[in-house]
């Protein structure tokens, strides 16, 4: 079928646009053997799934004719198809794996598959040698009893070992039932050294179930791949209290004092994430800091303290438009500050519209995108007493669009909601595609990368719906 640019869909040899001027789409189960007469200098885009095996692949790259005569082809993966290339290569995670790397990844699977194959291959030519010529042997028990069922335990063991243990086990169950048939028990010797020949070197996974549950756990395994991993035990930094008084003398955070240890945003990532340097080169902006209690969460080299990043909820907003980024003991302390009665009372000496406002960010995102005023905002006005921030101030400016935008991004955000809001990030994030891997699966929201605002802001051009 042709869907035609005004809508209409029409049979391939009834619509008047030619094959070689359509897009063509190929899906996997049409896709062997169809013949379309193409450009020649068409370009394909082939797709690799979690489990392409050399067959899909040749048959999707024959659908070019004249590919290396003038057709030309490129490859694509997700995120978690490339992952699986660059480790069986033993290449740099932040690398675009190479066409090498990718077929031998095809191969890799082929194997397996070929692998696979031998064992349901073997078990089928024995139920066969088994049954030949002896009709009641095909009935076998019924087994509904979940521990025989699921009881056993599955083991890795070489190919020619798991073949003979299924012989065993067929020569047994014909055991006082009658000899095999003609030439049966030869074919039974026969399934065993071939799968010994061709399984020599290779070990799959053993189950002491039936068929069918066998079966079952084998769908099972090739849907869900999932990947354990240990995590360590690590030991919490201790935090230090500093005078969080000094939040009601201030203008910026580079007045504050020392003990507070504020330091750049953009400073402090690139001495903590030093091996990373695609986070580094994000063009951070100069009005965002951070204390050190918030930057340093655990006791570690700096790729654990990647791994166990704060995430981004309580900061301080100062008039200028700069941000302090807090942790969630020093905005704990701040708030007491201002709720506790103290014996002489500390008054900020600027006035209120120009004193910091501490804020939680979901709220300062959602003040932002609705244009309203900041709810659950606390002006640090004086100790002993807090003054919302909301009421009747102003909206939340929007020349803070690049410290929001940063800091959603630094907080592993992919979805964003205005026009502005993805223009700013595309100016952020182009040609930075590692650099949002990175951040996301410092968050662990690596699963929501694809197809989102993020994955589109790392394009060379943006598309906005």
């Amino acid at each position: 079928m042709i869907s035609e640019p005004q809508g209409r869909c029409q049979p391939r040899g009834s619509s008047p646009v030619a094959e070689a001027d359509a897009f063509v789409l190929y899906d996997e189960a049409r896709c062997r053997g169809a013949d379309l007469q193409l450009q020649p200098n068409a370009v394909g885009l082939l797709s690799l799934g979690p489990a392409t095996c050399k067959d899909k692949l040749m048959q999707a790259a024959g659908r070019l004719r004249l590919l290396g005569r003038g057709q030309t082809l490129q490859m694509v993966a997700s995120s978690e198809v490339t992952a699986k290339i660059q480790r069986l290569a033993n290449a740099n995670q932040h690398a675009e794996p190479s066409t090498q790397a990718a077929l031998r990844w095809v191969m890799h699977n082929t194997v397996q598959a070929t692998l696979h194959g031998i064992t349901q291959w073997s078990r089928q030519g024995l139920f066969f040698a088994t049954t030949k010529g002896y009709p009641d042997r095909v009935l076998t028990d019924e087994v509904m009893d979940l521990h025989a069922m699921y009881e056993a335990s599955c083991h890795v063991q070489p190919v020619s070992k798991l073949v003979k243990l299924q012989a065993g086990s067929a020569r047994k169950r014909v055991t006082g039932s009658g000899p095999f048939a003609s030439r049966m028990s030869s074919l039974v010797d026969d399934i065993v050294s071939s799968s010994a020949e061709h399984g020599k070197g290779h070990s799959c996974v053993s189950f002491a179930a039936d068929e069918e549950c066998e079966r079952e756990v084998e769908r099972e395994e090739e849907e869900e791949e999932e990947v354990e991993r240990q995590v360590p035990r690590m030991k919490p930094a201790t935090e230090i209290d500093w005078e969080y008084d000094a939040l009601l003398r201030v203008r910026s955070p580079d007045e504050l004092p020392k003990s507070a240890g504020v330091m750049r945003l953009e400073e402090g990532l690139v001495y903590m994430f030093r091996a990373c340097a695609s986070l580094t080169a994000i063009p951070w902006p100069k009005s965002m800091s951070c204390t050190t209690n918030f930057l340093c969460s655990v006791h570690g080299t700096h790729a654990k303290q990647m791994e166990y990043q704060r995430s981004v909820r309580a900061l301080v907003l100062f008039h200028d438009g700069s941000v302090l980024l807090v942790s969630e003991r020093e905005a704990d302390a701040i708030l007491e500050l201002l709720w506790t009665p103290q014996p002489g009372q500390l008054v900020s000496v600027l006035r209120t519209r120009e004193a910091p406002v501490l804020v939680s960010l979901p709220y300062l995102r959602q003040a932002w995108e609705s244009g309203s005023p900041m709810k659950l905002g606390h002006r640090l006005v004086s100790a002993g007493s807090w003054q919302s921030a909301s009421g009747n101030d102003a909206p939340v400016p929007q020349q803070l669009l690049p410290s929001l935008m940063s800091l959603q991004l630094f907080d592993g955000d992919t979805r964003f909601r205005t026009v502005a809001q993805k223009q700013h990030l595309h100016g952020l994030m182009r040609r930075k595609r590692q650099a949002a891997e990175e951040l996301t699966s410092m968050r662990g929201k690596q699963q929501l990368l694809s197809r989102s605002d993020l994955a589109a802001a790392c394009e060379d051009d943006l598309f906005l719906d």
